[in-house]
C-alpha cells in the first residue's frame, strides 16, 4: 500500500514557543527565529511573513549567533527542564507535571553556508546547545552544551573545553552565556545532581581564566546580562533549585559584588510562578544601564533603578504566556523582539511607552499534544500554550485555526455522528464540550446531575457527582485524557427507538428511522404494513461513548486512576449519566492514555503511579454486553 506524502495542515495564524531571535547584520529586514519544536525560521519582511529553513531538521532550536563576517551558527536541542534531571524540553502536560525529564534532543550546531545550513561534524553528538556567544576580538565561538562550555577558534571545526583560572574544566551542563561590549564573558552551568546553578566570568582574552561569581548559594536557574552601554553593569535573574523566584541582582563593578534589586518571596512579585527553569531571561536597555527587562512566566517585566540604595521599580508589562528570549534590535534602537510561548512579539518603545504586535503569519510552530479528526476533514488539537485549536479549512485560509481556549490543552475528540460537536480538555482536568463552533462551551460540571451519589464507602456506586468527578480528575492530574468511541451500526445494541409512521408504508418499504443519538438517520425496512401515525419500535444501533480518565482521588484516600463513561455526550439538552468504569487502589495512580477496540468492547488504559513510578496497562472488557451499572465490567483490577 502506498501512502500520500504528509501535508502540513496548519495553523498559519497561531504559533508556538520561540526560544531565540536574531536580526541579520547584513540585511536588517531579515530575521531568524528558533522555535522549540518546529526548527529554524526566517522572515525577509521584518517579521511580517515567515518560512521554515529546510536545511536544518525540525528540531528544537535553542540559540542563534552571528559572527562579524556574517556567518550564522544555530544550536539545537533543549535541556532547560525543571528538576534538571536529563536532557529534554519542559513537558508539563500529563502525569509528570513540571518535573518532566524528557523531550526533544538536539543534533549539534549548524553553520550557514551561502543560503543553506550544514551541521558541524565535531558537534554531532551534542544533544543540547542551550546558548551561543561570539567574541569578535579573539574570533572565539562559545557554546553552552551538555558537554560543558565548549569553545572554538576556527569557526566550529574543532572545540576545546573552557577552564577556570585554577585549571578546573567547566564540564557541567551549560545553560546561559552573556558577552559584553568589551568581550567579557559570563557562563552559567548547572549541576544535575543537586540542580545548583553557578555563574563564571572571564575577561574574554582567553578561555582558561573563568572565575566564579558570588551569587546566592541556593541558586538554580540563573540568566545573566551585561549592560550594552557599560560592561561594568551585570544583572542576574535567579530562581532556586525548585524554579521559585529567588530575586534579581545587580553589580556595578563587573561582578565583584552584587546587590538585590528585586527580592524574591513576595506575594506581589512572583516573576516565575514556580517556572524559573522554564521561563527565565533578562536583558538591559541599550542606552540605559539602569533599566532592564525580565522574561518570566507568564509576564514580561520592566525594572528601573530609582536610587542606588533601594529596590528597582518593577512592573509587569505584558502577559505573553511565558517569555523565552528578549532581543534588542541592534540596528533599530526602539525595537525589541521577544520570543515567547505564543510565538514572535515585536515591541516598539518610546520612552516608557510600549506598543506590541504579534508577528506569526505562516510561522507554523505550534506544539500539538494530541489531534483528533472528523469525517469531513476537520481537525481539533490540544496544544502547548495556544489552547485548543480547530482547523476547519473554511477560515481566512485553509490553514487558519479557531482558538477555542488559551493556555494548555491536551486531549480532544470530534464526533463522526455529530460533526459539529467539539470536546477538549485544559489544565487540571477541566473538560469542555460545545454543540458547535457557534455555541458556548460547557464545562464538564454542567453535563450531569450534581445530586448523584458519591462512590460509597466501599466504592459500590458507579455514579458520581460533579464535585467527586472534578476532584478525581484534578487532584493530581494536570491534563485528563478523553476518548470517544462511536458506531452507526452496533450489532450488540439493546437500545430502542420508537418510530411514528409519517405516512402509510407497505411491507418491505424503506423507512428512515432517527436514532436517539443526535437524531442520526438509520435506514430500516418496514416489517409489516404501517398506517400513518402508527408506532413501531426499532433497535437503536447508533452508539456513542465518551471516556474521561483522571488522577488519584487523594482527598478521600479511596481510589486512583478513575475512568468515567457516559453514553449521552452528544445530548446537549439533558445532562448525561456518568458511570465509573475503572479505578485502582493506588491514590497516586493517574490515567495517562486510553484507547478502545474497533468494536467498542475492550478499553485499554495506561497509568502512572507517583508512589511506585511504575507505568501500567489495563484492559477492561465487556462493554458490548453491558446494559447498566450492574452488568458493566468495571472496578478495581485484581
Amino acid at each position: 500500500m502506498s501512502l500520500n506524502p504528509w501535508e502540513e495542515m496548519g495553523p498559519d495564524n497561531i504559533s508556538g514557543r520561540t526560544n531565540c531571535i536574531l536580526v541579520d547584520k547584513n540585511n536588517h529586514s531579515k530575521i531568524y527565529a528558533g522555535s522549540a519544536g518546529g526548527g529554524l525560521w526566517v522572515s525577509t519582511s521584518n517579521g511580517a511573513v515567515w518560512e521554515r529553513i529546510t536545511s536544518i531538521p525540525q528540531l528544537a532550536i535553542s540559540s542563534i549567533v552571528q559572527t562579524d563576517d556574517g556567518t550564522i551558527f544555530v544550536g539545537t536541542g533543549e535541556g532547560l527542564n525543571p528538576n534538571f534531571t536529563s536532557p529534554g524540553v519542559l513537558y508539563n502536560i500529563g502525569v509528570y507535571g513540571h518535573a518532566a525529564n524528557f523531550g526533544m534532543k538536539g543534533n549539534g550546531i549548524y553553520k550557514s553556508v551561502n543560503d543553506s545550513f550544514v551541521q558541524l561534524p565535531a558537534t554531532n553528538e551534542w544533544e543540547e546547545i542551550n546558548d551561543l556567544a561570539y567574541n569578535s576580538t579573539t574570533k572565539t565561538l562559545y557554546a553552552a552544551t551538555d558537554y560543558g562550555l565548549q569553545v572554538s577558534k576556527d569557526n566550529g571545526n574543532t572545540w576545546t573545553i573552557a577552564k577556570t583560572s585554577s585549571n578546573q574544566e567547566l564540564y557541567l551542563v551549560g545553560v546561559d552565556l552573556a558577552i559584553a561590549s568589551d568581550n567579557s564573558v559570563i557562563y552559567v552551568q548547572r549541576n544535575r545532581t543537586n540542580d545548583a546553578g553557578i555563574a563564571y566570568i572571564s575577561d574574554g582574552k582567553n578561555t582558561n581564566n573563568f572565575e566564579e561569581l558570588d551569587l546566592p548559594s541556593e541558586s538554580g536557574s540563573i540568566t545573566v546580562a551585561f549592560a550594552p552601554s557599560d560592561p561594568n553593569y551585570i544583572y542576574a535573574s535567579i530562581a532556586n533549585t525548585l524554579g521559585e523566584f529567588l530575586g534579581i541582582y545587580q553589580s556595578k563593578n563587573k561582578g565583584k559584588d552584587f546587590r538585590t534589586i528585586v527580592p524574591g518571596g513576595s506575594i506581589l512579585i512572583d516573576v516565575f510562578n514556580n517556572g524559573g527553569d522554564y521561563c527565565n531571561n533578562i536583558a538591559v536597555f541599550p542606552n540605559n544601564p539602569k533599566r532592564i527587562l525580565v522574561g518570566g512566566n507568564p509576564f514580561l517585566w520592566e525594572g528601573i533603578e530609582i536610587s542606588e540604595d533601594t529596590y528597582f521599580s518593577f512592573d509587569s508589562k505584558f502577559n505573553l504566556s511565558g517569555v523565552q528570549s528578549i532581543y534588542f534590535n541592534p540596528y533599530d534602537t526602539n525595537t525589541i523582539f521577544v520570543g515567547c510561548n505564543i510565538g514572535n512579539i515585536k515591541i516598539i518603545y518610546e520612552g516608557e511607552t510600549y506598543s506590541l504586535n504579534i508577528y506569526n503569519k505562516n510561522y507554523a510552530t505550534t506544539q500539538f499534544s494530541t489531534v483528533s479528526f472528523s469525517n469531513d476533514d476537520k481537525v481539533l488539537g490540544g496544544t502547548r500554550e495556544s489552547g485548543a485549536l480547530y482547523i476547519t479549512k473554511e477560515e481566512n485560509t485553509k490553514k487558519s485555526a479557531i482558538q477555542l481556549t488559551s493556555g494548555f490543552a491536551s486531549h480532544t475528540a470530534l464526533s463522526m455522528i455529530n460533526t459539529n460537536a467539539l470536546f477538549y480538555t485544559t489544565s487540571y482536568g477541566t473538560c469542555y464540550r460545545q454543540a458547535s463552533i457557534l455555541s458556548d462551551p460547557e464545562e464538564i460540571k454542567d453535563w450531569y446531575n450534581a445530586e448523584l451519589m458519591l462512590g460509597g464507602t466501599n466504592n459500590e456506586n458507579t455514579k458520581w457527582s460533579y464535585a467527586a468527578l472534578k476532584k478525581a480528575c484534578r487532584s493530581s492530574q494536570y491534563i485528563s485524557p478523553i476518548l470517544m468511541w462511536e458506531s452507526t451500526h452496533d450489532p450488540n445494541s439493546t437500545d430502542t427507538v420508537v418510530f411514528v409512521a409519517d405516512k402509510n408504508y407497505k411491507i418491505g418499504d424503506e423507512i428512515c428511522v432517527r436514532s436517539v443519538t443526535n437524531n442520526y438517520p438509520m435506514r430500516e425496512t418496514a416489517p409489516r404494513a404501517l398506517t400513518k401515525g402508527e408506532k413501531i419500535t426499532f433497535t437503536d444501533y447508533v452508539q456513542n461513548r465518551l471516556f474521561i480518565g483522571g488522577g488519584g482521588f487523594i482527598s478521600s484516600g479511596l481510589i486512583g486512576a478513575p475512568v468515567f463513561m457516559t453514553k449521552n455526550a452528544l445530548n446537549f439538552i439533558t445532562p448525561p449519566v456518568w458511570y465509573r468504569v475503572f479505578f485502582t487502589g493506588d491514590t497516586t495512580e493517574q490515567v495517562t492514555n486510553m484507547c478502545v477496540s474497533e468494536d467498542g468492547n475492550h478499553l485499554f488504559i495506561s497509568t502512572f503511579s507517583g508512589s511506585t513510578t511504575y507505568h501500567s496497562i489495563y484492559r477492561i472488557s465487556g462493554f458490548n454486553l453491558a446494559r447498566d451499572s450492574m452488568t458493566l465490567s468495571y472496578g478495581k483490577p485484581s
